[in-house]
């Protein structure tokens, strides 16, 4: 068995998302989720952005996500 946010995390991985948070620092991106990480039971999605690799946490409230075809 796996545990659920190891699956959900799983589902982002090689999927092209709009992040959008409005939070201390603003973020509006388009990138691609190259993997992910567990850290204290938070998912953090690494996710490529103009050659650079973003780790964005799925635990910010005010965190919108957007799928790109």
């Amino acid at each position: 068995m796996i545990a659920i946010k190891e699956h959900i995390a799983k589902q982002f991985i090689g999927r092209t998302y709009r992040f959008k948070c409005d939070c201390l620092v603003p973020l509006d991106i388009i990138g691609v989720v190259k993997d992910y990480e567990m850290s204290n039971n938070e998912i953090i999605l690494l996710v490529e952005h103009n050659s650079r690799l973003l780790h964005i946490g799925v635990n910010t409230p005010s965190l919108y996500i957007e799928e790109r075809f």
